[in-house]
């Protein structure tokens, strides 16, 4: 089997995986999403990313409210793309209780940030003759949008802890913009929660540039 079929497509079926585990049942190996990843995964090993040259980094941030029965947390879903294809991607429960779906979503354009700042890193030292343009991050959630451009905070949004606002200042140095997208071009929502078939295949293909 190979391993470039397991990559980002099924990123958000094996981190409901790993969390399973804590509550683990032999019969979920049969009928549940483990059997599914693997029968997936077998069916489309001749896949492969496909990536061009040009250095254009894109991000895409999404969440899934409240998913989580047991805590009532949130996951976040992120994508970054250079050159066409998915270079970082992750699915993974928030490490704090949001109190609303804006709230989430900013804590996961946060999370995004950061991969991109890391990853920025690495491209300055690999290609320092790059210069790197302010970098766009798609968010399909106006409420968080605004949070991430407004510095004034109001009764609805001043909970919100401060270590989430770093971006704002990204956004005002215009390192970063974030960007609307209408939901069903959000390309990280396949990693938040289960989809239909044709839109997860439509999110699969594009962040591994097969479409």
């Amino acid at each position: 089997m190979s391993t470039e079929a397991s990559g980002t497509e099924a990123s958000g079926t094996e981190a409901s995986g790993c969390r399973f585990r804590l509550e683990y049942m032999y019969g979920h190996i049969k009928t549940g999403g483990v059997w599914h990843v693997v029968v997936y995964a077998e069916g489309r090993s001749y896949t492969a990313m496909q990536q061009q040259q040009a250095v254009d980094a894109v991000g895409y941030a999404d969440a899934d409210f409240a998913s989580k029965a047991a805590d009532r947390r949130s996951v976040s879903g992120g994508i970054v793309t250079c050159g066409g294809g998915a270079v970082s991607w992750f699915s993974r429960t928030q490490k704090c209780v949001t109190l609303s779906t804006t709230e989430a979503e900013y804590v996961a354009l946060g999370d995004v940030v950061k991969e991109i700042l890391f990853l920025r890193q690495i491209w300055r030292f690999m290609l320092p003759q790059v210069g790197m343009p302010c970098i766009p991050v798609f968010e399909d959630n106006q409420g968080a949008i605004q949070l991430a451009q407004n510095p004034i905070s109001n009764s609805n949004s001043k909970h919100i802890d401060v270590r989430h606002h770093f971006l704002r200042e990204l956004v005002e140095r215009k390192e970063i913009s974030v960007i609307h997208v209408p939901s069903p071009y959000q390309r990280a929502d396949f990693l938040t929660k289960s989809l239909p078939k044709d839109a997860f295949e439509s999110h699969r293909d594009f962040v591994m540039n097969l479409a």
